[in-house]
């Protein structure tokens, strides 16, 4: 059997990184604001220690990537 992953239980809402202003567009929470399960926060973190590790290689300040979402 299949577990369900997604905690619903009515409560989805707006991304946090919506509502802090991290990314434009409209996202919703599928993890019911429980982010360490949400891949979309992992990547999020990830490309913020990409962009480090490139400024530190370089010395230059790289500009982060536009985190724009796209309804599909």
């Amino acid at each position: 059997m299949r577990k369900n992953t997604h905690s619903d239980n009515g409560r989805r809402g707006p991304c946090v990184h919506v509502r802090s202003g991290r990314v434009d567009g409209p996202k919703t929470c599928i993890f019911n604001h429980e982010c360490s399960h949400c891949a979309f926060d992992q990547w999020l973190d990830y490309m913020d220690e990409f962009i480090d590790q490139s400024d530190l290689k370089t010395g230059e300040s790289t500009r982060a990537p536009s985190l724009e979402l796209q309804a599909a």
